[in-house]
């Protein structure tokens, strides 16, 4: 691979990540239920308003860093710790986003779930710019894919596992904290479900993106 080439592919890369943020921080708006990598850090902010959802969004990605290198060990590339780096860029947009988007709060139910499927949109096609980048995972779906590597799991199983389980996180530390369910609703369930169906549409119309990072200069 050229260095135009990895250029493109991480500049890329780096565009999804400001496209997921701000689908991520749409989906909040929507007050609807959170995605279910997001939920755990916005109920965080509510237990802990002080500190800001992009900084969550840093402690969470270096959190899940962590458990990689303790996970996999010698077999840890170390070319995936610039996942903190970009750990860094994503919470920075996330607080970004949480700014430029303060207007947005559809009152009407009909008005949330149209902002909601506009989050999940986003979301998708920045998961799906991630895919055709294909120079690094973000934390998340790295921590997945190394429990599922180690275990000899399939990566859709573990995929799904991982996620309930930060579902049930959020619940519990929302009734112990806040004592009511905060940032999980049936928004929850349709983003979880959407994302990934949308993403799948996505992807393989990307071609021509693929056919621009392969591009060499004349």
């Amino acid at each position: 691979m050229s260095k135009r080439e990895y250029f493109r592919r991480y500049l890329v890369f780096i565009i999804s990540l400001a496209i997921a943020a701000f689908g991520v921080v749409t989906i909040i708006k929507a007050n609807m239920g959170n995605a279910p990598a997001s939920g755990l850090t916005y109920v965080l902010t509510h237990i802990m308003p002080s500190i800001s959802l992009g900084v969550f969004t840093v402690i969470y990605n270096t959190v899940l860093i962590i458990a990689q290198i303790l996970l996999l060990r010698k077999d840890y590339q170390l070319i995936q710790l610039l996942q903190l780096p970009m750990s860094f860029f994503l919470g920075g947009v996330t607080d970004l986003a949480m700014k430029v988007l303060e207007f947005l709060r559809p009152e009407i139910y009909l008005a949330r779930v149209v902002v909601l499927l506009i989050g999940c949109c986003l979301l998708a096609f920045g998961a799906s710019l991630q895919v055709r980048a294909n120079v690094l995972m973000n934390s998340g779906e790295a921590l997945v894919n190394a429990i599922a590597s180690k275990t000899g799991s399939d990566f859709g199983t573990v995929k799904v596992v991982f996620d309930c389980c930060l579902v049930m996180l959020t619940v519990v530390l929302s009734l112990i904290f806040l004592r009511r369910i905060e940032g999980v609703r049936e928004g929850t369930v349709i983003s979880a479900v959407l994302i990934g169906s949308i993403a799948k549409i996505i992807i393989p119309r990307l071609d021509r993106l693929e056919r621009w990072m392969k591009m060499k200069d004349e």
